[in-house]
């Protein structure tokens, strides 16, 4: 985003103890993206997006 503008992302979880995890991976893929590749996040992988519907599923 230019000129200080924002991006939003929205993460919904129907209670805390699954908040949490949600929370945490998608910062961890943030974290690891901005690093790699500064500028605008690439698309997720399916194996990640998979990962990801696993873990809140549990």
């Amino acid at each position: 985003s230019e000129n200080g503008a924002r991006e939003c992302i929205s993460i919904s979880a129907p209670d805390g103890q699954t908040l949490r995890p949600m929370l945490e991976k998608a910062g961890s893929l943030l974290a690891r993206n901005l690093v790699e590749q500064p500028g605008p996040p690439p698309e997720p992988q399916v194996e990640e997006e998979e990962e990801f519907a696993a873990q809140i599923a549990e």
